[in-house]
């Protein structure tokens, strides 16, 4: 051990309490209070008001005192107040400045005596200070000289080690940032705690408010908080932990991208190296600063009221990317240089002697003092040949894996049974795709299951012995040195999440961690172990629990800020396990450990989950008993036979079984018409009541909610696989209260809706949150549907999107005119396509006056001649009286196009689009024409070009000219011309309908005196309505006239 200061003695005295047991109490002028473990604390009372105060290492909270005349039996009367220390560990108490003043003591260090009164002298004893901020180093492996070395090294930044101060902020540029994929507050609601633990979080909450590290809130975002016992320490105290539920939030904060450094660049820099450095950081999360704008995302209510924390908090998903940019950024400079940084474990490297290599250590060190970090010293190696990083040992002479990576399979032994062997196989076959001859090195083994072997079932198998001949040894054996090579185990990547498959016995727990895809994953490490005789009395949940808690510390280098996990588990119930309704409070610690990780669960049957499965079924070489008890598994055949788990409430089947812990008579009632709920109590629950409460009370007709205590899931399982396979049965872990009157009804839905405006699916996951009534969904619907606000003010996420229609096919030219007004730079045209031969002629406008457009329109029509349909848009100038009427007495029909809906004039719209492309290209030819020449030239171009519908010149074909015919053939033949134009136009039209039509609806229906809801293009806001209330005149298949008159496409109705 090594010694920030130089050994001293120090002085107590020995208080002998009324049981004859003897106290020794430390005599510190240094501190101002008295202090006192809280064993011999006998009548504490609260403070009311907690005292901070500072010790060498960091602050603590003082929440109780004692007091009494302490020294009565040798005559001194003097009232003493002795404060509770958590953690006094070397004194059973100590007495302070304060309080020997009060006492009127004198301290005789020479002679060890401690005089009250006059004639009252305490005699004082030594003890060698050791002082409480002694550091453990390891240089075992080191020379003497190379030792002290070292030593001077730690003793140059003494401030670099010990604990963290909560008050203490990391000294960079970096600040923890949540961002979130919406923009709505994130809001949970407060879970119950026990009323006991109130005070528990009081005095947490005070201090953090003390720290600086929270403030009160007035944030709109919620998330709620647990209390979760923490190991004793070695006071052997109750210790407490306030944990904030930051599920909610993290589920829409956008993953961290922040690049986890390659391991293998990592790797491939370090095998050159001759010393290594190992240095473990404390990570200090409280250190980091929020940013300004997402402090308010971090807010969560206690019973006492809300606050929001200042300083990262734990459990976000990306606080281990956050801290990552950190410790990059306070050692930029050096990394990849001297040393490299995963989360808080740090390599150094460098230096040809062991003198330059602790140089190095020491800027590295500089650096970290100067950001105020600290360094557990005790996890720190130093001046290593060989070390052990990322997973794999590092050496001068090169690189291999951690041989902790494949023990868990090197300590299998041979199998005993028959079930043993096809757990081996299993094993091994989950990676036969990566060992060469797999099927030819395996057949001893796998002869060995045929015959009558292969007629034993699976729960029988285990009372089958097998022998292993010399063959079938050797394969044995095989087998596992393939399964542990290099061929198998891969280097993780960072950037792909990691696959972890768990296991748990009643002896074992086990796990493998991999990556790909599910089924083809290769693996990283093996780990597993035995259980201790407490934990193989654990609950078999708490078993897979505390697999995959062990798994997660273990394997911690690699998964701690890891983008994703998959946890694969084959006990189906943990997803109660993990939800917020289980109060079982080792659960709900570990709960609060699992979301340091960014991991999502998922159920693997035991039949499928192979590997994790044979670490804890198969014995191990000096390890495991043979005679072990077996595997207890959710699921030890199949999955597919288990009663699944759903997340509504079991109010909602009509058929309802809840089991629960009472004397109580059962008690069977009728919430609804149809609907059936059977109360069942018991003061426990055994196979055989189960069996004859569930033959009781199933319904082989319905679907059965069952809830259940937990404890009893998985004998309910196995029962239903027994016994009741072809009931349909699901689980549920709630029952809400029913609701039978309409009033109450409609204003849970109004109540409900009106909160926000949300949308159903929302609402009814609200409304199940404590409600159930029959037609519930419907009522609810109908509900949102006729909501005016939300009719008005909501974007609709899913526009109708009508199937395009047949238009009229001319059988002439001329018959259908498309028109409409172009602006090219600072001129206007009409534009205008005869429909039958493309034909298309732009005539010059002024502007848009009446007058001028009909004299125009004249000219049109001149040209073209009277055609029987004229299509065009809402051009204000086009729609007047005036034109119109002029239109009309010609004998022509008008078609107006819906407004906004270009696509329906789409054949003028493909024009305008055409012949702007020709004219863009003319201009660079002819730079010296007009605009007016140029588009003159551009119409003509397109004229006579071969049309990609009609196969032919429009001109040719609206003036009836070929060069193909005489002129005599020519108007003998002009009307097969023209009925083959027809088709061809119709038979285009339809390919494009099918091709357009794949991804649209059918035009919905509307009746007169509907009322609908109609898009507001010229809307400028976003808080202005987005929607106009309407009512239908009639409808024209793909739009609707409205009694304002307007023609409204039924793309923009809601």
């Amino acid at each position: 051990k090594l010694y920030s200061g130089i050994h001293s003695s120090i002085p107590y005295l020995k208080y002998k309490l009324k049981n004859g047991e003897i106290l020794n109490f430390l005599i510190d002028t240094g501190a101002n209070k008295n202090f006192i473990k809280k064993d011999h604390a006998f009548g504490s009372k609260l403070l009311e008001t907690p005292i901070m105060i500072k010790s060498v290492t960091n602050k603590i909270l003082l929440t109780e005192k004692v007091s009494g005349k302490f020294f009565k039996n040798i005559g001194n009367d003097t009232i003493l107040d002795f404060y509770i220390l958590p953690g006094l560990t070397s004194f059973d108490g100590i007495i302070g400045d304060d309080s020997l003043k009060k006492l009127g003591a004198i301290i005789d260090r020479k002679n060890n005596v401690m005089t009250i009164n006059p004639n009252c002298k305490i005699q004082l004893f030594e003890k060698i200070s050791e002082q409480l901020n002694n550091l453990e180093l390891r240089t075992n492996h080191l020379s003497e000289k190379m030792s002290e070395k070292v030593k001077e090294i730690v003793l140059k930044f003494p401030d670099l080690f010990g604990s963290l101060e909560d008050n203490c902020t990391v000294e960079t540029t970096v600040r923890a940032e949540i961002k979130t994929t919406t923009n709505e507050p994130v809001y949970a609601k407060l879970y119950p705690y026990p009323a006991n633990m109130r005070r528990e979080v009081e005095i947490q909450i005070q201090k953090m408010l003390n720290d600086g590290i929270i403030r009160p809130s007035k944030s709109p975002y919620n998330a709620p908080v647990w209390v979760v016992g923490k190991k004793p320490d070695s006071s052997n105290e109750k210790k407490y932990r306030l944990v904030i539920d930051f599920k909610k939030l993290n589920s829409v904060t956008v993953s961290d991208t922040y690049p986890i450094p390659d391991i293998n660049n990592i790797l491939s820099n370090l095998r050159n190296s001759k010393y290594f450095t190992t240095v473990d950081l404390t990570s200090g999360f409280h250190q980091i600063k929020m940013k300004d704008c997402d402090v308010q995302k971090t807010a969560f209510s206690t019973l006492n009221g809300k606050f929001e924390f200042l300083r990262l908090p734990f459990g976000l998903k990306n606080a281990p990317a956050i801290f990552q940019r950190m410790i990059d950024d306070v050692l930029k400079e050096y990394i990849g240089i001297y040393c490299y940084v995963y989360i808080d474990d740090i390599i150094i490297f460098g230096g040809i002697t062991p003198e330059e290599h602790l140089e190095i250590v020491g800027k590295i060190f500089l650096k970290l003092l100067q950001a105020r970090l600290k360094v557990n010293l005790d996890k720190t190696e130093f001046l290593k040949t060989e070390t052990e990083f990322l997973g794999y040992v590092i050496s001068d002479k090169g690189l291999r894996p951690d041989p902790k990576k494949v023990l868990a399979i090197s300590k299998l032994a041979p199998p005993k049974n028959l079930r043993e062997l096809k757990s081996f196989l299993g094993l091994t076959s989950y990676y036969r795709r990566f060992i060469k001859d797999f099927a030819k090195i395996a057949k001893p083994l796998t002869n060995l299951t045929r015959g009558e072997n292969s007629k034993v079932k699976s729960n029988q198998s285990k009372n089958v012995p097998i022998n292993l001949d010399k063959d079938a040894l050797k394969s044995f054996l095989n087998l596992k040195e393939l399964l542990t090579s290099s061929h198998i185990l891969i280097f993780p990547d960072f950037d792909k999440p990691f696959v972890l498959t768990t296991d748990a016995s009643n002896y074992a727990i086990g796990a493998v961690l991999s990556q790909g895809d599910i089924g083809k994953d290769k693996p990283i490490t093996f780990i597993s172990r035995s259980l201790n005789k407490t934990e193989e009395n654990y609950a078999i949940n708490e078993k897979e629990m505390l697999a995959i808690i062990w798994s997660l510390d273990n394997l911690r280098n690699y998964l701690y800020g890891a983008k994703k996990i998959k946890i694969l588990t084959d006990h189906q119930p943990l997803t109660f396990t993990l939800s917020n309704r289980n109060n079982n409070a080792k659960l709900k610690r570990w709960k609060a450990r699992l979301e340091e990780y960014n991991y999502e669960l998922f159920y693997k049957p035991g039949v499928t989950n192979k590997v994790a499965d044979a670490l804890t079924r198969l014995p191990q070489l000096n390890n495991l008993s043979l005679n072990d008890s077996d595997t207890v598994h959710s699921a030890e055949e199949d999955s597919t036979d288990l009663i699944k788990f759903v997340e509504v409430p079991v109010n909602v089947f009509k058929n309802q079984l809840i089991f629960a812990k009472s004397n109580s008579e059962t008690l069977t009632e009728e919430p609804f018409p149809n609907y059936k709920r059977h109360n069942i109590y018991s003061l426990s629950f055994n196979k055989e009541i189960l069996i004859s409460k569930l033959k009781c009370y199933l319904d082989p007709n319905k679907v059965n909610g069952v809830v259940i205590p937990e404890e009893y899931i998985q004998l309910l399982q196995e029962i239903f696989r027994e016994n009741f396979s072809t009931f349909k049965i699901r689980l549920s872990n709630r029952k809400v209260i029913d609701i039978t009157n309409e009033e109450e009804k409609f204003k849970i839905i109004e109540e409900t809706h009106k909160r926000a405006h949300r949308n159903f699916l929302e609402n009814k996951e609200q409304i199940f949150e404590k409600y159930y009534f029959t037609g519930m969904v419907n009522s609810l619907k109908k509900y949102i549907k006729t909501c005016n606000i939300c009719n008005k003010n909501k974007y609709d996420r899913h526009p109708n999107n009508p199937e395009l229609q047949e238009t009229p096919i001319p059988l002439y030219p001329s018959e259908i005119l498309h028109i409409d007004i172009i602006d090219i730079k600072d001129e206007k045209f009409i534009s205008c396509i005869d429909k039958f031969s493309k034909f298309v002629k732009f005539f010059r406008i002024k502007d848009k006056s009446v007058l001028h457009l009909r004299n125009k329109l004249t000219k049109l029509l001149h040209y073209y001649s009277v055609p029987r349909l004229i299509v065009m848009d809402n051009e204000k100038s086009f729609i007047s009286p005036i034109i119109t009427n002029y239109i009309k007495t010609l004998g022509i029909d008008i078609y107006k196009t819906p407004s906004q809906r270009s696509e329906v004039n789409g054949s003028i719209e493909r024009v305008h689009s055409t012949i702007l492309e020709i004219l863009r290209c003319l201009q660079e030819e002819y730079k010296d024409l007009a605009l007016k020449e140029l588009v003159n030239i551009s119409v003509d171009r397109y004229n006579n070009t071969i049309h990609s519908v009609i196969k032919k010149k429009p001109t040719d074909v609206f003036f009836g000219r070929t060069q193909k015919s005489s002129y005599q053939n020519l108007l003998d033949t002009q009307t097969k011309v023209n009925e083959d134009l027809a088709n061809l136009i119709k038979k285009n039209q339809k390919v494009k309908l099918n091709r357009e039509n794949l991804k649209r609806n059918k035009p919905k229906g509307y009746e007169p005196g509907d009322e609908i809801y109609v898009q507001i293009k010229q809307i400028q806001s976003k808080n202005k309505p987005r929607y106009k209330k309407e009512v239908v005149a009639k409808d024209n298949k793909v739009t609707v006239t409205t009694v304002s008159g307007r023609r409204i496409h039924k793309r923009q109705i809601k």
